[in-house]
C-alpha cells in the first residue's frame, strides 16, 4: 500500500501546528466542509473579444463563489477608440469592461458572503487606456460612471518604462489591436518590439513617463 500521500499529510499537520506556515483563507474557508475545496487564488487572461471577455467574467464568477482570489490581465483587450470590425463601430476602451467584473466582484462575493470578492486587474503601462485604468478608485469628483471600486487595479511595470521615468523620458502607447505581441513579450524581447513600433510611428499617443508615474503614486496614495 502506498503510504507517502499520509507522510506529505503529516508533514503538513506538523508544519501548520508549529506555525512554519498558515493556509490561505481560502482553504481555511473550505477544507472539511461540504464543498471541500482547497482552492486559493487563480491568475487568468482573456481573449480580445466579446465571447473571450465574457469567458473571462464566467470563469471569475465561479472562482469567487468558491472562495478563491482572481488576478487578470487585460493588456490584450483593444483600447478606446479601436476599431470593431464585426459592427463597423469603435471600442469603448476597458473601463466600462471591468465595470462588469466589478459587478460581478460584489454579486459573487467569497464563500457566499464570508467575505468580499477579491479581483486584481493587470494593465500595462503601454496600454492607451492606463491614465482612465489608474483612476478607477480615486475620489477625483470625476463620473462614478468611470470608477470600479471593488476591484483591485495593478500595473505590471518594465525595466524600459522604469529606465525612462527615471530619465524623465517620454514614453509612447499603443492598442494591443494595432500592435499586437507586447503583452507576451519580456526582457529584451519587449524592448525590441516595443522600439520597432516607436519607430514605425504607430503610438497612439507619447506622454512623459513620469506621468503614468505619477499617477500610479496618486493611486496608492488616495
Amino acid at each position: 500500500r502506498d503510504t507517502s500521500y499520509l507522510t506529505k499529510i503529516f508533514r503538513a499537520y506538523d508544519r501548520i501546528s508549529l506555525r512554519y506556515y498558515t493556509p490561505a483563507t481560502p482553504t481555511l474557508f473550505n477544507s472539511g466542509a461540504p464543498y471541500a475545496s482547497l482552492t486559493s487564488c487563480f491568475l487568468a487572461g482573456s481573449f480580445d473579444s466579446l465571447g473571450g471577455i465574457m469567458k473571462s467574467f464566467s470563469d471569475a464568477c465561479i472562482i469567487s463563489k468558491g472562495s478563491g482570489g482572481v488576478g487578470l490581465h487585460v493588456s490584450m483587450w483593444r483600447g478606446q477608440g479601436s476599431p470593431i470590425r464585426g459592427t463597423n463601430g469603435t471600442s469603448d476602451g476597458i473601463i466600462p469592461q471591468l465595470r462588469i467584473f466589478n459587478a460581478g466582484a460584489r454579486a459573487y462575493n467569497q464563500g457566499g458572503g464570508k467575505r468580499k470578492g477579491s479581483w486584481a486587474i493587470y494593465l500595462e503601462p503601454h496600454h492607451p487606456d492606463i491614465l482612465n485604468f489608474l483612476k478607477l478608485k480615486l475620489n477625483d469628483g470625476a463620473d462614478e460612471e468611470t470608477k470600479c471600486r471593488d476591484l483591485f487595479p495593478a500595473v505590471w511595470l518594465s525595466d524600459l518604462f522604469m529606465e525612462r521615468v527615471e530619465k524623465s523620458e517620454n514614453w509612447s502607447v499603443f492598442c494591443p489591436d494595432e500592435c499586437p505581441g507586447l503583452q507576451d513579450a519580456w526582457g529584451e524581447d519587449y524592448k525590441k518590439l516595443y522600439y520597432k513600433y516607436e519607430d514605425e510611428g504607430r503610438a497612439r499617443f507619447v506622454i512623459p513617463a513620469l506621468k503614468i508615474w505619477m499617477a500610479i503614486k496618486a493611486m496608492q496614495d488616495d
